[in-house]
């Protein structure tokens, strides 16, 4: 039928052509306008049958040839090779700017930066090259995962898509290469993709690393900081019931949070790892105050012992902020921030219910007590500037806020004073 069809076609295509060029043989000479159209006639007419000869040669190929030929679609359109070239030739910024997270998204200096595909949900930044990896979604719980560099004028590139399931996610990235997990966590230069006990981090041009977590511990689902450029990855404690089958060892266990819950002490729930060789700095702050906005579908109890609830119809930041709009400072994402200097990965946090602030050298381990107030500190801010330097500003109940202009200057002092003490 196809191919009757098809010569029904050529003999009206042939008809019409020879009808004006017959006409111009008997009566007169054809006109530009009569010369163009019937030039393309005949271009139509040998693209039909170029056409048609391709459909007869795709009806006589065995049907098992076509059953084993992969579709257009899902051919890599790159190499990693490539890919990684793509991301290279964008230019160093022509300014470093300031890249911060605000509840609408991603800032880039004074700007919110918009994607017209759909909304910026998470990112990760490495504020000092301008390297930023972002989420946008799309319909279908589906998601983009592009790469820009800050201050350029570059389009982003594509790395990847992603899709959310009920608790799991897949990847895809553009070179073919496919990752699976529990949750998706961008770096500044790929993502990494966690599972119970493990981790998996893409970057183009690279194979695929992975990595383990400690026994007890898990990633967490929030990172304020940079796991790429750092190289550390922030890791939370299982759950009480999930430590233990035994149910004597989970009654002491509950019993000992209470207590110290009753004494105003805190467990040591987050630690960052090297995720290259697994060393571990952990931190006395809690695992309470992460607990969701209210108002999410399909929420399910994380943890009976304190009350959490974790809720998939939630946005990636919701748990980050109150209904108000404000801040949800009690969240460890705000707590535990870590930075790259020149000088190595330091950390800042907020340690022993809020009344502590310290800074750590992540390659030496060596910690300094910055802020300190018995009443602990309600408002807590650190920052770095494109030029690298850390800022912390601190608030408590009592007095104005705390504000230490260079946290670096000021934790070199104090650990040199811890070591010899008449500097103080």
């Amino acid at each position: 039928m196809k191919v009757r069809h098809l010569n029904i076609s050529i003999v009206v295509a042939l008809s019409a052509v020879f009808t004006i060029s017959g006409c111009a043989t008997n009566k007169r000479a054809p006109t530009a306008q009569e010369q163009a159209m019937a030039l393309q006639m005949q271009q139509a007419f040998m693209q039909r049958i170029q056409n048609g000869n391709m459909a007869l040669a795709q009806m006589r190929q065995p049907i098992t040839q076509a059953a084993t030929q992969a579709p257009a679609s899902e051919t890599n359109s790159l190499t990693e090779a490539e890919l990684l070239q793509a991301i290279n030739e964008f230019p160093p910024a022509e300014s470093k700017q300031a890249i911060t997270l605000e509840r609408d998204g991603l800032k880039i200096g004074t700007q919110m930066y918009l994607d017209a595909e759909g909304e910026i949900v998470t990112f990760a930044a490495n504020k000092a090259t301008g390297d930023v990896t972002y989420l946008v979604a799309k319909p279908g719980a589906v998601y983009d995962i592009k790469y820009i560099r800050a201050g350029s004028t570059h389009e982003p590139i594509l790395l990847a898509t992603a899709t959310k399931g009920r608790g799991t996610w897949s990847v895809k990235t553009v070179t073919g290469k496919a990752l699976s997990g529990n949750s998706l966590l961008p770096t500044s230069k790929g993502v990494v993709m966690a599972r119970s006990s493990s981790g998996f981090i893409y970057e183009p041009g690279s194979a695929i690393k992975s990595f383990a977590t400690p026994k007890d511990y898990h990633i967490a689902d929030f990172q304020n900081g940079d796991i790429a450029s750092t190289g550390y990855i922030l890791l939370e404690k299982d759950p009480i019931e999930s430590r233990s089958n035994n149910a004597a060892v989970q009654l002491f266990q509950l019993a000992s949070s209470l207590a110290k819950t009753v004494t105003l002490s805190e467990d040591s729930d987050y630690a960052l790892m090297n995720w290259r060789d697994g060393r571990l700095t952990t931190f006395v702050k809690g695992i309470h105050g992460k607990n969701v906005a209210d108002g999410g579908n399909n929420c399910r109890v994380q943890s009976k012992s304190v009350g959490l609830r974790k809720c998939e119809s939630l946005n990636f930041r919701e748990a980050l902020y109150e209904p108000s709009g404000m801040r949800n400072h009690t969240h460890y994402f705000w707590g535990i921030h870590w930075f790259n200097t020149p000088e190595g990965p330091f950390a800042i946090a907020q340690e022993e219910r809020s009344r502590k602030v310290t800074m750590t050298n992540l390659a030496t381990g060596k910690k300094a007590i910055l802020l300190e107030d018995i009443l602990a500190f309600t408002n807590f801010e650190a920052s770095q500037s494109p030029e690298g330097v850390i800022r912390i500003s601190a608030t408590s109940r009592l007095i104005t806020p705390n504000v230490i202009p260079d946290a670096l200057a000021k934790f070199k002092l104090s650990v040199a004073q811890q070591e010899n003490p008449s500097l103080n």
